[in-house]
């Protein structure tokens, strides 16, 4: 996890995973962005690209710091006992500052929940490409032999609009592709960190999506 806030009081926080430590390392973050800022930040820029997911009550947690009210995520199953609503607390960390968040094909599991649980409260605008789509609860049940269990999808994860996120993932209210880097790019880059001169056109090397996602951002 890293966080930088910008120039224009704005903070970035990329969340690379989730883990029973990353609540905590979030509302750290923000702290210490807000402390450099000397007073409330403008907005957040949250990229959870390529974020595999994690632990299910970090997402919830995390999603919560940015939520008043509202459902973070529902679960729906063949068993009763499946059938969970999760439900923010009161309070909000930004104070109702704008966030965008970032995702990809490469956001799954937990990372969805949070994108999908600010997306449908209205917290958040998504930017990016429509994510992975791993939203199943499975469960291991042990067979007789006392060697072998069979793994059975007990529940889904749904967002707070009621769409399942198994297979169908988050879609961005702001769809943009990010160009993959030719090879001619690639050697520009490392030129450049070699400290050589370069005549190719940077251009291509930029980062369409946080660029658009820190656009919407000033937007707010």
């Amino acid at each position: 996890m890293n966080s930088e806030l910008q120039a224009n009081r704005t903070g970035y926080l990329r969340i690379n995973s989730f883990n029973n430590h990353s609540y905590h390392d979030v509302a750290r973050h923000i702290t210490k962005m807000q402390q450099q800022s000397g007073t409330a930040l403008k907005g957040l820029l949250i990229d959870l690209r390529d974020n595999p997911g994690g632990t299910f009550d970090s997402a919830i947690n995390i999603a919560d710091l940015f939520l008043s009210t509202g459902t973070i995520v529902s679960t729906r199953g063949r068993f009763i006992e499946a059938n969970q609503r999760f439900v923010a607390q009161p309070g909000d960390i930004l104070e109702g500052a704008p966030i965008v968040v970032l995702i990809n094909q490469g956001s799954a599991s937990a990372a969805e929940i949070v994108a999908g649980a600010l997306k449908d409260n209205h917290r958040a605008k998504v930017v990016g490409t429509r994510s992975y789509g791993k939203g199943s609860v499975q469960s291991l049940i042990p067979l007789g032999d006392g060697r072998s269990a069979l793994k059975l999808t007990t529940a889904k994860y749904y967002t707070p609009a009621g769409i399942s996120i198994e297979g169908t993932g988050i879609t961005p209210d702001v769809a943009i592709l990010q160009p993959d880097l030719s090879q001619s790019n690639k050697e520009v880059i490392i030129n450049l960190a070699a400290g050589k001169s370069a005549n190719s056109n940077l251009t291509a090397l930029l980062d369409t999506q946080l660029i658009k996602a820190q656009q919407l951002l000033e937007e707010y």
